[in-house]
């Protein structure tokens, strides 16, 4: 799974929710039309479970820029992203889970964010061989 899959599945998820709201991902620009979201998508850390699956973790983090910046715009659209973005996301064929998303407004803008696991595999051809090469034998240390 690419990391630009959990991008499109979240904005075509808000699209389809919000119509007619923009929906900015990347760059932030300047000057935009509000009401408004961005989804920032962030890969956190990628672990290495044998030679041919991989563990990754993304955070994922959706702004949302109300039309009046008020604090009832924001909380109403919490109640509405906790209906939307469930405890189950789909992106593409895979399901992955969200086990606990935070909410935080400042300078009345809301912040989203949530991080999503799931495990990948390794093409073959690009898998690390540990039968391809010796092991070490003796290593000498100095100590100064």
């Amino acid at each position: 799974m690419k990391l630009v899959d959990i991008q499109n599945a979240i904005y075509n998820k808000i699209k389809n929710h919000f119509p007619t709201y923009d929906i900015y991902t990347g760059e932030m620009p300047q000057e935009f039309t509000k009401p408004a979201f961005f989804i920032h998508i962030l890969p956190i850390a990628t672990t290495i479970e044998s030679q041919y699956h991989r563990k990754r973790r993304v955070n994922v983090e959706i702004r949302y820029f109300s039309q009046h910046e008020t604090h009832l715009e924001n909380l109403e659209m919490v109640d509405q992203f906790n209906e939307i973005i469930d405890s189950v996301f789909i992106v593409e064929d895979r399901k992955l889970m969200i086990d606990e998303t935070k909410t935080n407004i400042e300078n009345n803008i809301l912040s989203l964010t949530f991080d999503v696991e799931f495990t990948d595999s390794i093409e073959e051809t690009k898998a690390y061989n540990y039968q391809d090469y010796d092991y070490m034998e003796e290593l000498l240390i100095k100590e100064e």
